[in-house]
């Protein structure tokens, strides 16, 4: 279940019903017209605001653990514990591409994503401690970044004055912040004693 709040008042807005298990993630599309949620059931919704639902997204075959809209609202990605990212066009809901590890031995389970602003390029949180860097046209792996001692939790790209700065957070309480262009770790900073389970901007 969900709830969408209106701010100003501090009321419920609407309630939304539809996953048959719990929920693992919720956004906003850009334009804030729609919802989208993944959950445990291995499916990916896409909601109006007023509750009804638009679409579902099925193809994964284990708990979809996040979602996240490219800046111009036209691609959805989502990715899963079964280890798979897939890019779907978030207008009509077909499935556009799977991304998979090209080495079996260095899969892990993904929890977090994020998109580059030009579409070009994807970010993801893993549980072996690493982010890396997809080529969303190819489905190539490009690059890994450390600095985490421990799971991945979220990952944003912060962009200002022509540069990207890419900041993930970790359940070693720390934030790491990379230069998203070079790859190059710009400072390390011990936020928090113990997990920071989500970030915002």
């Amino acid at each position: 279940m969900m709830k969408v709040w209106n701010l100003k008042t501090k009321k419920s807005h609407v309630t939304i019903l539809g996953h048959t298990k719990s929920i693992r993630s919720v956004e906003f599309s850009p334009s804030g017209r729609q919802i989208v949620s993944t959950s445990v059931d291995c499916t990916v919704k896409l909601w109006g605001l007023d509750g009804k639902e638009v679409n579902t997204l099925e193809g994964h075959t284990k708990p979809v653990n996040t979602c996240s809209f490219s800046a111009d609202g036209r691609l959805l990605i989502s990715a899963s514990e079964d280890k798979t990212i897939k890019v779907w066009d978030a207008l009509g809901g077909r499935q556009k591409e799977v991304i998979r590890f090209p080495d079996p031995s260095q899969e892990s389970p993904i929890n977090c994503c994020a998109v580059s602003s030009d579409n070009r390029a994807l970010y993801t949180g893993h549980g072996d401690c690493l982010v890396r860097r997809w080529d969303l046209i190819s489905g190539e792996l490009i690059s890994s970044y450390t600095g985490h001692k421990r799971v991945i939790t979220s990952v944003v790209l912060w962009e200002s004055g022509g540069s990207q700065t890419l900041i993930s957070s970790s359940s070693d309480g720390l934030l790491a912040f990379h230069d998203a262009n070079t790859e190059r770790q710009l400072s390390l900073v011990q936020a928090h004693k113990d997990n920071i389970s989500s970030r915002t901007l």
